[in-house]
């Protein structure tokens, strides 16, 4: 597990001796202290007024959101088969359903691989491809710097690739190799989930921050965070910890390692709830720490998360929609063999908490589906852009 510490602290940096004596005697008088006080409980009061007018509007339900789609000429799947490619099954259940559903009327076969987040079955997984004759390949989260051997061999077999929820990090894009960059996404969730811990704060207050460090995209989200705390709340604190996925018990050890340290901790967020959000929950548990001011939330990415909103388990949780993710990886699959051109698609997240969790179903086939989102406008939009219904 690697550890980077933030700490953010406005006495220290006024204090700090390259801004001279005279900031030096100011931080000794306790006149100055107590402006001092006064003006963070403005910075912070104005925070939060920005912070919950950001969360407020994030939790509202999506009515429409119009995709920009040109129509995609020769749009000829039949019998063709796409080979996709998840970086781990688990994670992308419900948008490789919603993938197989896009594309069920053009009568293309989807066979799917799980990679097990494992870049030798990865590696094995998009090895399948020219086996099974595919048409192309579709992968999510996928990062080239696991299978950047195998991308290449897939352009040699001249095999198009689109790699969904993925951002292209060092390896550019051609015309067998298009990119999906989930960090708009990401960063979206990252920012209305800020925007709901310190709506909610009582005071400025000490945050852990729980990261991802084994995927190189996903790792610049966390520092993000961060960032996006500090600057919206200078007055907050905040430490990083960066975890490793297959790993999700050096939550609870995090947690209650930052608890024994600081019994005040305010605030845990997390990029990923799901994975890590039952241990975020025992780690509190076995501090022994009086958890009654302390929120914990942050980004999920289906059913787990919000099962533990619902139950009271945690405050908040910033979800994008896995169905929106598996159509519009569908659309970009099928104009990339057509040779249209690539689309930018609008991010689709809300943000939940008890004041909306409450109305919804939580069951499998709502997570695969728009239900907690809001109309999916979007699914008519891309199946007419192609010509069929």
């Amino acid at each position: 597990m690697t550890t980077t510490n933030a700490h953010r602290r406005l006495a220290s940096v006024a204090c700090l001796g390259i801004l001279g004596a005279s900031i030096l005697s100011a931080c000794g008088s306790s006149d100055d202290k107590k402006a001092e006080s006064g003006s963070g409980s403005t910075d912070f009061a104005a925070a939060q007024t920005a912070a919950k007018a950001a969360a407020e509007k994030a939790k509202a339900p999506i009515t429409d959101r119009s995709l920009d789609l040109q129509p995609v000429d020769n749009v000829d799947l039949k019998g063709k088969t796409i080979l996709v490619v998840p970086l781990a099954g688990f994670l992308f259940t419900d948008a490789v359903e919603a993938f197989k559903q896009a594309l069920e009327p053009t009568g293309a076969k989807v066979s799917v691989c799980d990679g097990k987040a494992n870049p030798t079955e990865v590696s094995t997984c998009l090895g399948q491809a020219q086996n099974l004759d595919a048409s192309a390949v579709v992968t999510f989260a996928v990062s080239p710097k696991i299978a950047g051997n195998s991308y290449k061999d897939l352009a040699d077999a001249k095999i198009p690739v689109y790699a969904a929820w993925q951002s292209k990090e060092d390896t550019p894009p051609s015309d067998l190799l298009r990119f999906a960059d989930s960090l708009p996404s990401v960063r979206a969730n990252a920012e209305v989930a800020v925007d709901q811990l310190i709506a909610t704060a009582k005071k400025p207050i000490h945050i852990l921050n729980l990261g991802i460090a084994d995927n190189p995209s996903i790792k610049t989200i966390s520092a993000y965070i961060s960032d996006k705390i500090a600057g919206d709340c200078p007055t907050c604190e905040v430490d990083t910890e960066l975890l490793v996925s297959s790993k999700p018990a050096g939550a609870k050890t995090a947690v209650s390692g930052a608890l024994l340290k600081d019994p005040d901790l305010g605030a845990v967020i997390t990029i990923n709830v799901d994975t890590f959000g039952a241990e975020i929950i025992d780690g509190v548990a076995s501090s022994n720490a009086d958890s009654d001011n302390l929120t914990v939330g942050g980004q999920a990415g289906g059913l787990n998360g919000m099962k533990l909103l619902a139950d009271g388990r945690v405050n908040y949780v910033a979800l994008f929609s896995a169905n929106y993710t598996g159509w519009v990886a569908a659309d970009g699959v099928v104009r990339m063999i057509a040779g249209a051109e690539q689309v930018d698609y609008p991010v689709m997240n809300r943000l939940f908490d008890a004041s909306n969790v409450k109305d919804l179903e939580l069951t499998p086939t709502a997570a695969a589906s728009f239900d907690w989102f809001g109309e999916p406008t979007y699914q008519d939009q891309i199946r007419a852009s192609w010509g069929v219904e």
